[in-house]
């Protein structure tokens, strides 16, 4: 009997011991997910709305540039090529005010919209070898 009791005794502080690292390993445990919670909420705050870069280049499918979005040294730019990379249109602001160029083929202007330094908006209209031949008010 006394073995029987001995041996009772000892499953009794086993059981005991095992409880109590049990109770440890879940306290453990929960802290672990919620630490790792916390960290994964902090890194998923909101995305930037905001790019912000000196310049941007688009291009298609093939790798050509089409569009560069850009800061000239006298305002910003946005210019537009061909699938051949010529210059075709490109828009711009300056001190003097906002303009707009279309080109031809051979990157040679053709059509020139802009506001002068009076305010007045006005048309260029360019033969293939860029000379003005008409200008409209």
């Amino acid at each position: 009997m006394q073995a029987d009791q001995m041996t009772q005794d000892t499953l009794v502080r086993r059981i005991e011991r095992l409880e109590r690292q049990n109770h440890t390993l879940r306290v453990a445990g929960t802290l672990a997910v919620l630490a790792g919670a916390a960290a994964l909420f902090v890194g998923m705050s909101a995305p930037k709305k905001t790019l912000e870069t000196d310049l941007l280049l688009i291009k298609d499918a093939a790798g050509t540039t089409r569009m560069i979005f850009g800061m000239a040294d006298d305002g910003p730019a946005i210019t537009m090529l061909d699938s051949n990379g010529k210059l075709r249109a490109n828009i711009g602001v300056t001190d003097k005010g906002p303009e707009f160029d279309f080109l031809d083929a051979s990157e040679t202007p053709r059509i020139q919209m802009f506001i002068d330094d009076k305010q007045v908006p006005r048309v260029n209209l360019l033969d293939p070898k860029g000379t003005q031949v008409t200008f409209r008010p």
